[in-house]
């Protein structure tokens, strides 16, 4: 693995701070201020909201972006596509590391400000800060790898087949989808399904994400590695 090659890459990406910096911390920053003036407004009635989640669907659109702009990018430099990748890893992997202690270090800024003086709950939620200072670490870094790589397996997809074949794909998924739905609603699985979720904590469920982006994470390496420029 040549660390020159990989830090090249990784360059390639953070010099997009437009995506990475302006644009998906002022969605978040924006988000937290408009639930902030609400609870205000309200009296300081406690509010719980999911605001918070916006990070994790604009990490979703980052990974799709990442393979739709800099990969024909770093290709038109010659770069190896197994260097791409690996680059790519990286980066990845401290984009989810750096952003997890952001949310974290704010959870806890949000308990030690009494959630912001006026009992709102943006970033520290029951549930998924019932565990140790490391577990909630983990369900973060989870979460947002597994978007991340969500994200870059269908940005991958379209490298490889063009935006027909992903549209085909999208159509597929949706009648699966779709169709699991009802097959959920007619045989009474619903329940089921909820109690195993409440069943397990936010940690061993964001620990179960991991196969799934190792899944996604080696998809994108196969499309890359035939996808055009």
């Amino acid at each position: 693995m040549n660390l020159q090659r990989l830090s090249g890459i990784m360059s390639i990406h953070y010099r997009n701070k437009v995506l990475w910096l302006y644009v998906f911390g002022g969605i978040l920053l924006g988000n937290f201020l408009v639930n902030y003036i609400v609870s205000r407004l309200t009296g300081g009635v406690e509010i719980y909201t999911g605001g918070m989640s916006s990070i994790f669907v604009c990490l979703f659109i980052g990974g799709i972006f990442t393979a739709a702009q800099t990969f024909p990018f770093a290709l038109g430099f010659s770069v190896r596509r197994t260097d791409y990748y690996n680059g790519t890893l990286l980066m990845f992997t401290g984009v989810s590391v750096l952003t997890a202690l952001l949310i974290l270090l704010l959870s806890l800024l949000e308990v030690g400000t009494g959630n912001w003086g006026t009992n709102l709950h943006f970033f520290h939620l029951p549930y998924v800060t019932d565990g140790s200072i490391l577990a909630q670490f983990m369900i973060y870094f989870s979460l947002l790898l597994y978007n991340l790589f969500a994200g870059f397996v269908i940005g991958s997809f379209q490298r490889k087949f063009g935006g027909k074949g992903t549209f085909i794909l999208m159509v597929v998924l949706f009648l699966i989808l779709t169709i699991l739905a009802l097959l959920c609603t007619t045989n009474g699985w619903w329940g089921a399904i909820f109690n195993w979720i409440a069943g397990h904590t936010a940690v061993q469920l964001a620990i179960w994400l991991f196969p799934l982006t190792l899944i996604f994470a080696v998809a994108s390496y196969f499309l890359l590695r035939r996808a055009s420029a």
